[in-house]
């Protein structure tokens, strides 16, 4: 086996971009070959050699794409959460805080007012 995946001679790419998905920047994974051709002879090996070729490449494909899912949804997934801490600091201390603030303001004029 050794000496027939030693005599591949079988060009292929992977190339990494970066995209942006709602405001985050995430992987865009494209993995390109060039057509399968067979690439040995009937001496010597069989047609499961060149099945198992076709099978690495269609893998190879398959697992850039849930590369780039994984990494896409662990990265929003990390953004939710630093959106959701910061609505929540908004509705449990800034909100009250300036509502108050607002409600001091006011009393202080109806005050200046009356006098």
């Amino acid at each position: 086996m050794r000496n027939i995946a030693a005599a591949i001679r079988y060009e292929h790419k992977i190339q990494v971009a970066t995209r942006v998905a709602a405001g985050v920047r995430v992987p865009d994974i494209q993995v390109t070959h060039s057509e399968f051709t067979s690439q040995f002879g009937f001496s010597g090996t069989d047609s499961l050699v060149d099945q198992t070729m076709k099978d690495f490449l269609d893998l190879l494909t398959a697992v850039s794409v849930m590369a780039q899912l994984e990494t896409t949804v662990w990265l929003l997934a990390r953004e939710l959460k630093k959106t959701q801490r910061r609505v929540n600091a908004l509705e449990q201390l800034f909100i009250p805080d300036f509502r108050d603030t607002l409600k001091y303001i006011g009393d202080f004029l109806e005050g200046k007012e009356l006098e």
